[in-house]
């Protein structure tokens, strides 16, 4: 057991929690890498994982393209998706 002011606290309960804050945080982010790999192929760049390759991990793209990949995941977000 630890103490923090006068609270008497379970030194498991808390470790068990920032285990789920963890859980939650890394769900998150899978979830907001999925949708932005989702927007990186409507602009045919089909997997946003290094290959060591410059062939494959280069691309040239319009700023158009940047822009319309850009507000789909802003729009994403402020729409919780």
């Amino acid at each position: 057991m630890c103490y923090i002011g006068d609270t008497m606290t379970n030194e498991m309960g808390i470790k068990e929690l920032e285990r789920e804050v963890a859980r939650e945080a890394d769900a998150t982010y899978e979830r907001a890498l999925a949708a932005v790999a989702e927007i990186a192929k409507e602009s045919e760049i089909e997997t946003l994982e290094t290959r060591n390759s410059d062939e494959l991990d280069f691309y040239d793209l319009s700023v158009w393209e940047i822009k319309k990949m850009l507000l789909a995941a802003y729009y994403a977000g402020v729409n919780g998706e």
